[in-house]
């Protein structure tokens, strides 16, 4: 399986302090049955600037801790991006680091606090016109969209795709983002999962509940397909974990 959104990179962003937390961070993972795990660090001017070379070196340290164990697993790595730090002060796409291999795609996050939906929509255009994909990070958080359920269709007819977040559906991001997180899953509109995992204790509280959620709503086909990335024509590794 595929986690598309993780925070686990030590001393990066608002991910765990230590090196030690990461590894443990990753063991659990894997024992859910996550093979390729993407390493996400946050990218907004001004808060967390983690460099592209930074987070490879970050990466490459987790690599050499792991040593052989867990040899199944593997790393890519990518930014999330604030929809504020996309362009710099020229308009140019600034030198983040994209998701995926085969094609250029931003995992995109919109801000905390409310925002004028017209800005998502001209930074998608412009996105699209420079020839890189959207993918959209938990879009269930963000009230400017779940109180106006057809902007999500809207967004997925542009061909901006929705990755969910696995603790949404456990209720991590309180009761307005589970019931947005459901209503995506019920009505075909994930296209990726991601633990958005900041801490151990987070990963151990909501994921393993999460997935149990995510089953249920989707189905074991569904939920095959999201998680091996056939959605973003992003490459799996090994065989799909079944939950019980």
């Amino acid at each position: 399986m595929i986690d598309l959104h993780t925070h686990i990179l030590p001393g990066l962003d608002d991910g765990p302090r230590t090196l030690e937390e990461s590894l443990c961070i990753v063991a659990l993972l894997a024992d859910l049955g996550f093979d390729h795990i993407f390493l996400t660090p946050h990218f907004r001017q001004g808060f967390f600037e983690s460099s592209p070379s930074s987070v490879r070196e970050a990466s490459q340290q987790l690599r050499v801790a792991l040593g052989n164990r867990l040899p199944a697993v593997r790393f890519s790595e990518a930014h999330e991006v604030h929809i504020g730090s996309v362009f710099d002060s020229h308009g140019r796409v600034n030198g983040f680091l994209r998701l995926g291999s085969k094609q250029p795609d931003i995992l995109l996050e919109l801000p905390r606090q409310p925002f004028p939906f017209e800005l998502l929509s001209r930074t998608i255009d412009r996105l699209f016109f420079e020839g890189i994909r959207v993918v959209l990070a938990h879009p269930e958080k963000h009230p400017e969209l779940s109180a106006d359920p057809a902007r999500y269709r809207g967004l997925c007819e542009r061909g901006v795709k929705l990755q969910l977040n696995i603790t949404s559906l456990a209720g991590f991001a309180g009761r307005q983002a589970r019931r947005a997180a459901e209503y995506l899953c019920t009505e075909g509109m994930v296209h990726a999962m991601g633990t958005d995992t900041h801490s151990l204790a987070h990963a151990v509280e909501y994921v393993p509940k999460g997935m149990r959620r995510a089953l249920k709503l989707l189905g074991e086909k569904r939920l095959r397909v999201i998680t091996e990335g056939s959605e973003l024509n992003l490459d799996s590794l090994g065989e799909t974990h079944t939950w019980s």
